[in-house]
């Protein structure tokens, strides 16, 4: 490939060409996920009012290769992540046909060109976060030479062969069959605001910020009618004093679904109920219904450690491990970070990874990525 014929742009407006051009280049790439498509872009734009930064390759006129990002200006000064939900990967994405050595060089010029930018638009720092299915972590690293590299993992379960779960795990969605919990799969706007209680009630157990409403709103608007999302609700009958049964949501899933991959997204439940186990039967019911649906890979998510109880409970159900790695680079001296109230920081780049926490020298230090 002929690098001086690609040509270059940062799109931060969209038309419905640019779209479908962009959403036919995931279809065929490898290293493409939900969080790359268009529809997320709308979901992340209208719910965090961050400006979106695309930059698109085009090679003979075709596009070859798209980098998704949103950028956060403050007073403070500029950052951008390659996608500021947590939970979500960026990346660069390529056309299949392109071999490793054309994919290598791409990933290389475009990391050069968004320093440049940065450089020249005086950024704090901007941090890539490419997917665990992507191959080419060692390319962002050669290319971006990070400060910081915060390296992570999740869980996936190949869905081709016969779900395979440990007996704990067929023990917990029998008590919750024998317990009564039911599955709905429909959403409204009454149940999506007793899905967000229950969602906010949990994080609010985990000490982990909650996202707005609207951000649910708009992935209703956007993703579901595309098939792109799907919400798993649980709920029990319970018996009131006046002989009125009442049906209460104990337990919520989200998962986010585009090409082979299903993602669980969110993971909620009231805990004064977690001896049911909601969130087992909700999990084996969008395991089942994903592997009947054609798809081929289930994506957990990632978790704190490999010490922790959510990792434990994840891997009983048979998936395996996947590296990946959140790549940052702080444009200028590091002092000029160090020198903005960590306060500041955590209001004014809310969504997004700044740094690592030892650069704040503090245990609350900002913008750590949940391990959601």
């Amino acid at each position: 490939m002929n690098c001086n014929r690609i040509e270059k742009n940062i799109l931060s407006e969209f038309s419905q060409y640019n779209d479908q051009a962009i959403t036919e280049l995931l279809m065929d790439s490898p290293e493409a996920s939900v969080f790359h498509t268009p529809e997320f872009r709308r979901v992340v734009a209208e719910t965090f009012n961050d400006a979106p930064a695309y930059w698109v390759y085009t090679y003979d006129g075709r596009i070859i290769a798209y980098f998704p990002s949103f950028v956060r200006k403050q007073a403070a000064g500029t950052v951008m992540n390659s996608m500021p939900v947590s939970g979500a990967y960026g990346g660069v994405c390529t056309l299949s046909p392109l071999d490793d050595q054309d994919k290598d060089k791409i990933v290389n010029l475009l990391m050069q060109d968004i320093i440049e930018h940065a450089e020249k638009n005086h950024w704090i720092a901007f941090t890539v976060i490419p997917p665990p299915h992507a191959c080419m972590g060692s390319e962002y690293r050669k290319s971006i030479e990070p400060d910081f590299v915060y390296d992570r993992f999740t869980q996936i379960t190949d869905l081709e062969p016969e779900l395979n779960y440990k007996p704990s795990v067929r023990n917990h969605i029998k008590q919750a069959e024998k317990k009564g919990v039911q599955v709905e799969t429909q959403i409204t706007a009454q149940n999506l605001k007793a899905f967000y209680d229950v969602y906010c009630a949990n994080m609010d157990c985990l000490n982990i910020r909650v996202k707005p409403i609207s951000y649910f709103d708009n992935i209703i608007k956007h993703l579901i009618p595309k098939g792109m999302a799907k919400f798993y609700l649980g709920y029990i009958t319970e018996e009131k004093t006046n002989r009125l049964n009442h049906r209460k949501m104990i337990a919520g899933l989200l998962v986010l679904r585009f090409k082979e991959t299903v993602i669980s997204h969110e993971t909620v439940m009231l805990r004064e109920y977690k001896s049911l186990s909601g969130t087992s039967y909700l999990l084996d019911a969008a395991l089942r219904d994903s592997k009947a649906s054609g798809y081929k890979w289930f994506n957990w998510g990632a978790s704190s450690s490999k010490d922790s109880g959510v990792y434990k409970f994840k891997k009983a159900w048979g998936p395996t491990d996947y590296n990946y790695s959140y790549f940052t680079k702080i444009i200028g001296k590091i002092n000029r970070l160090k020198e903005i109230p960590l306060e500041q920081i955590k209001q004014d780049f809310k969504w997004h990874y700044v740094a690592p926490y030892q650069v704040f020298n503090s245990e609350n230090a900002a913008s750590m990525p949940p391990a959601n």
